[in-house]
């Protein structure tokens, strides 16, 4: 999603209720067809989203699927999110809080099952799947 920043759609998409990951940070690689975007602008593209009030729908992580993105080829390596890319928010005006909403709770929210005999958080939650002998 975030190899095409574009804001009024990311801002549509969260608008559905979806939660979007952003994860392509440090891949200045095309790996589709014009969607070369920098760490610069994905910044951007997320300053405006949390400006517009949309932290709990996202995550944040990073992709390292090409060997290029190896330190051993001169790329980030595994640590650019966290040792890079978090402290640089900072900079946009992003709060720590923000940061931790995005890179903890949000992805803890969406990932924690719940067993069919306690309930889930919530109307609109999406209930684990059954398991049938």
């Amino acid at each position: 999603l975030d190899e095409h920043v574009d804001r009024a759609r990311h801002a549509d998409l969260v608008g559905t209720g979806a939660t979007i990951a952003l994860d392509t940070w440090g891949s200045e690689v095309e790996l589709a067809l014009n969607s070369r975007r920098s760490d610069i602008d994905r910044m951007r593209c997320l300053a405006s989203l949390l400006e517009q009030g949309w932290q709990n729908q996202i995550v944040l992580g990073q992709d390292v699927l090409l060997k290029v993105h190896l330190h051993e080829l001169v790329g980030n390596g595994y640590e650019h999110l966290p040792a890079r890319v978090l402290p640089r928010l900072e900079h946009y005006g992003v709060p720590e809080q923000v940061v931790e909403q995005m890179m903890v709770a949000n992805p803890r929210r969406h990932l924690t099952c719940y067993p069919p005999s306690q309930p889930g958080p919530g109307p609109g939650a999406i209930p684990p799947p059954r398991v049938t002998p």
